[in-house]
């Protein structure tokens, strides 16, 4: 069994992204090997991340807590580094520890599928609430953006007003 999911991931990967259910399907791949390999906790943002775009929301956001909880702090201080949140720093290199394990290809290593990969991922992620249990980040959601090459996002802290931006990808 393991054998025919790692077959259709690698086929997966091996197309150009460009759906939204691409996304989901590579995804769900992942975490199925995840899960049968006994890895989820060796690798808690891939495993976080493909699990966030199965649910309308979730709050279960511990492998990134302390992502979550800089960005609160970073709002009001020295200016907020949304950046490793949208970009999504640790996924991607989690992925590619878990496709090297598996002695497969890595097309996440190319930018060009990156971009085109994150940006349906985002889209999937659009209005999926991350609403974490404890800490100052109330909600974190991604929305629908009216420019398209942007993203749009909003934070509400406690004691605060939601905080509400955008952003876009230049490079990478």
């Amino acid at each position: 069994m393991r054998d025919e999911i790692i077959t259709k991931l690698k086929s997966a990967l091996a197309e150009s992204v460009y759906k939204e259910c691409q996304v989901i399907y590579i995804l769900v791949e992942i975490r199925k090997l995840l899960e049968q390999f006994k890895i989820k906790k060796k690798l808690p943002a891939l495993n976080f991340y493909c699990n966030w775009v199965l649910h309308s929301g979730i709050n279960k956001t511990s492998p990134i807590d302390d992502l979550l909880e800089t960005i609160a702090k970073d709002i009001f201080s020295k200016g907020f580094e949304i950046i490793q949140i949208l970009d999504f720093e640790q996924f991607r290199k989690e992925i590619g520890l878990f496709l090297k394990t598996l002695n497969l290809n890595n097309p996440f290593s190319d930018v060009a599928y990156w971009k085109g990969f994150r940006k349906e991922f985002i889209e999937v992620l659009v209005d999926c609430p991350l609403k974490p249990e404890c800490g100052d980040v109330e909600e974190f959601r991604f929305k629908k953006s009216t420019n398209e090459n942007a993203i749009d996002f909003e934070i509400k802290i406690k004691g605060h007003d939601p905080l509400k931006g955008s952003f876009t990808f230049l490079n990478f």
